[in-house]
């Protein structure tokens, strides 16, 4: 229910009460753990369940995976997975997907052939953390070969998420004209993800005139992506077509598009504190600022 500080707070006053957690609340807790970045109290929640002796299962202990990369531990997240005494496939997928996002892209590669040499079958899951892995080492020829082999060898039909990788590692790559012919080739619409991807492409190879082109489609009066605009108005302006500048802003303007206010998060005694740019709603505001000042 994206409800995970309401989560906390029902375990905070189920503890206190007495009752003793199973595997599922501990699963549940994980999770927004996960979500909030609350690395402390996952620690903590580790550190009970093997005290309290309760059963290191495949969903738990994938839940304790999750959760370490999430925040950020990728040794954590390591040991416990060489710890299970059994792993199912969405196991191998935190891995994956987790050595990936960290920058870790050999290990996701080895932790996929080992997955598939122990017996598990990859799944569309599995292929978005690895062609982000062959996006992050620049491995073009092997994110292509890994792409193809979803629907030629495991029937798996890529969605637009394993589009996406593979347009980011091929653009990145200088493959921009690939990127259109690939996008062209897609079952379905772009969406902002892919175009953001192709401006990016752009951007990064100061393709100006390709850029213009696909801004044509993305930047309209009727729908138009934050993102994506932001990214046309700077390449644009890098290349000092200072007009167009000005034509996407005003766009901009006209349909309301604004930049989402920035936040953060911060754990204080297994209670995350979440603050906004600009925002004086907090109940320790006037505390805080003080403080600062």
């Amino acid at each position: 229910s994206m409800m995970p500080n309401e989560a906390i707070q029902l375990f905070d006053q189920m503890y206190e009460e007495g009752m003793k957690p199973n595997e599922i609340t501990m699963v549940s807790l994980l999770s927004a753990c996960a979500v909030l970045g609350a690395l402390d109290l996952g620690k903590w929640l580790h550190l009970y369940i093997n005290r309290s002796g309760l059963n290191l299962n495949v969903i738990l202990g994938t839940a304790l995976v999750d959760m370490y990369f999430k925040c950020g531990c990728v040794d954590n997240a390591c040991h416990v997975f060489v710890k299970m005494p059994s792993k199912d496939a969405a196991t191998w997928n935190s891995m994956i997907s987790g050595l990936a996002i960290h920058g870790n892209s050999k290990d996701a590669l080895t932790i996929f052939s080992q997955m598939k040499t122990v017996g598990w079958l990859p799944n569309d899951i599995t292929f978005v953390g690895v062609l982000c892995a062959c996006n992050h080492c620049g491995l073009v020829q092997e994110g292509l070969a890994h792409f193809t082999s979803m629907f030629k060898k495991y029937n798996i039909t890529p969605k637009v998420e394993h589009y996406a990788c593979l347009i980011d590692l091929l653009g990145r790559a200088g493959h921009v004209y690939e990127v259109i012919a690939l996008v062209q080739s897609m079952p379905f619409e772009p969406d902002a993800v892919i175009w953001g991807s192709v401006l990016s492409a752009c951007r990064i190879h100061n393709d100006v005139e390709l850029a213009d082109r696909i801004g044509q489609i993305v930047v309209t009066p009727v729908s138009s992506n934050h993102g994506s605009c932001i990214l046309l108005s700077n390449i644009y302006a890098a290349a000092g077509w200072w007009k167009d500048v000005s034509v996407v802003r005003r766009q901009m303007k006209q349909i309301g598009l604004r930049k989402p206010a920035g936040s953060s998060w911060v754990e204080v005694d297994h209670t995350i504190h979440r603050f906004l740019a600009d925002n004086v709603t907090h109940p320790k505001s006037v505390e805080i600022f003080e403080l600062l000042e």
